[in-house]
């Protein structure tokens, strides 16, 4: 269902180690069953700079919109993401991307533990067609500013910026 599909197994080895910045795993987390929208989700693997858009629907050219709407406060050199349909223009966002065997979410374990941060704000049930761009803004700049011991007590947003992942303060 995924044309180009290249696995995670050929992603450069600075990826899989957090040697260097800029590699990103991305998800979707979706609404609950009748309701519509979703959000795009973003976080940078060695900062754990995390960067979220909201979507009307998990069409892949929203997703493709999203994702290039994010990437243009960021500095991506790749992207690693799972095997869902919206994904499908993978090709058209402007970096390498590589993808999770199927069925093994685990394999961007990154981005399942910040969804997990997301849905203390947003438990399953929520509506996100009932929920603001501004108010997700808002919960993403709290994660991005909280000190994490992972990171030397330093904030994801602190670390971003020091290894030039964000292309303009915020």
């Amino acid at each position: 269902m995924i044309p180009d599909r290249v696995g995670l197994d050929k992603r450069p080895i600075g990826v899989s180690d957090r040697i260097e910045s800029g590699h990103f795993e991305g998800d979707t987390v979706v609404s609950a069953r009748g309701g519509s929208g979703a959000v795009s989700v973003l976080i940078e693997r060695k900062s754990r700079f995390l960067s979220v858009r909201k979507l009307r629907s998990m069409s892949p050219s929203e997703n493709l919109l999203k994702i290039r709407d994010m990437s243009e406060t960021m500095h991506m050199k790749t992207l690693t993401m799972d095997n869902g349909i919206e994904n499908k223009k993978h090709s058209l966002f402007g970096m390498p991307t590589y993808f999770c065997d199927p069925y093994s979410s685990w394999q961007k374990g990154r981005v399942e533990n910040v969804n997990r941060m997301l849905r203390r704000y947003f438990p399953k049930g929520t509506d996100f067609a009932n929920i603001s761009q501004r108010r997700i803004d808002h919960v993403v700049d709290l994660i991005n500013k909280k000190p994490r011991k992972v990171l030397g007590y330093r904030s994801a947003y602190e670390v971003a910026l020091e290894h030039g992942v964000l292309l303009r303060e915020s």
